[in-house]
């Protein structure tokens, strides 16, 4: 009787400790999009410098709006960012990438490393920006954003803990621009 009552007692233990995890990890995520709605703020609506520019696979100097064509979305990241998250955006990319163009804006990585990262993930486009004037850029979260006349808007940070809210992102991306989603 004592043995039953102490399994008893020792599955409610496992029980609750389950629950405040799942509410644990429920807060965290919750705090992780106020956090992310801070820096989207901050962002959004910036005027871009027209004068920024990157360097493509071959060496080339270029402005980054150069490869705005259609309807095009900027992913920012750096070769430090988490690997998991990287492959998540990834991913995504290459299945919306009949609709809008990616275009990745890769931070501390040599130049002759573009080619690696345009072979994991055709058709998007690769190139090497080491500064810009986001007070976020020095994070090693990625980020995604578009660039619509002249101004920084659609800011999002894809989380993969959240895969549904980048699904719901690129979809509103498609739906503002009159593309339909495949």
């Amino acid at each position: 009787m004592k043995s039953q009552i102490l399994v008893f007692i020792g599955c409610l233990v496992v029980l609750t400790s389950c629950n405040n995890f799942k509410s644990t990890r429920q807060v965290g995520q919750q705090e992780q999009i106020g956090t992310d709605s801070v820096f989207i703020s901050q962002i959004n609506y910036l005027q871009w410098d027209d004068e920024t520019l990157c360097f493509t696979k071959h060496g080339s100097q270029v402005p980054v709006t150069n490869y705005i064509n259609g309807v095009t979305v900027f992913v920012r990241f750096s070769s430090f960012a988490c690997r998991d998250c990287l492959n998540y955006i990834l991913d995504n990319a290459i299945k919306y990438s009949n609709n809008i163009n990616f275009v990745f804006l890769v931070s501390d990585s040599p130049i002759q490393d573009l080619h690696v990262f345009e072979s994991m993930c055709e058709p998007c486009k690769f190139l090497s920006v080491n500064g810009l004037k986001f007070d976020f850029d020095g994070g090693l979260t990625p980020y995604v954003f578009q660039i619509i006349e002249g101004h920084v808007i659609n800011t999002f940070i894809p989380r993969k803990e959240s895969p549904q809210m980048f699904t719901e992102y690129l979809d509103d991306i498609c739906r503002n621009s009159n593309i339909s989603i495949n």
